[in-house]
């Protein structure tokens, strides 16, 4: 197999990073971004499953994004 790394997961880099990518449209409704590659990087080579690549994305996500329309209390 190309582009392997010895995890306990079992697929191949490419499999991995299109299994989470999918997982991410499901949950999220976005796709894989490339500021987060190096977090999936991590996730593939630690032996993390997809799923829970994607659950540690998610729940590091900053859930209460402020806009512009944010105001602070006095």
């Amino acid at each position: 197999m190309l582009n392997t790394i010895d995890t306990t997961c079992t697929m191949t880099w490419d499999e991995f990073t299109l299994a989470v990518d999918d997982a991410l449209l499901i949950e999220t409704g976005d796709g894989l971004a490339d500021e987060l590659m190096p977090d999936v990087l991590t996730a593939f080579e630690t032996g993390m499953t997809p799923w829970g690549c994607v659950i540690a994305l998610t729940e590091g996500r900053d859930r209460c994004r402020f806009g512009d329309d944010y105001h602070a209390a006095a």
